[in-house]
């Protein structure tokens, strides 16, 4: 069984409704002339900002989320056990083409492209 990241835990709600969010904001396409909804990065623009929490078992987990700005938004996190940080990440938001794009890096390991 995996643990999941304790920033991903920490941004679920957060990620749950931006996932929400944009597929509200697209329209249904009935029509043939209608064009497909596009994405955008300012949507995920309440994400920015500091978050951080306490779990009971004394692990701490911090985010650090950027504004969007220039087709990209950057979120850091860090995880704290007995004061020691015991895992770090980075991830890019990037806007192309009407979607965003998630590129995480794990302890300076970047993940497999998936595309």
């Amino acid at each position: 069984m995996t643990t999941p990241h304790p920033a991903s835990l920490l941004l679920a709600p957060f990620i749950s409704l931006a996932s929400l969010t944009l597929s509200a904001a697209e329209p249904s396409t009935t029509h043939a002339q209608e064009k497909p909804a596009t994405t955008t990065l300012f949507q995920l623009a309440f994400l920015t900002g500091t978050w951080r929490g306490t779990s009971t078992r004394g692990t701490t987990a911090e985010e650090v989320i950027s504004t969007p700005e220039g087709g990209v938004m950057l979120s850091t996190g860090r995880k704290f056990k007995h004061g020691q940080c015991v895992f770090f990440d980075l991830v890019a938001f990037i806007e192309k083409n009407g979607a965003i794009t998630l590129i995480p890096t794990a302890n300076a390991v970047r993940a497999p492209s998936h595309s």
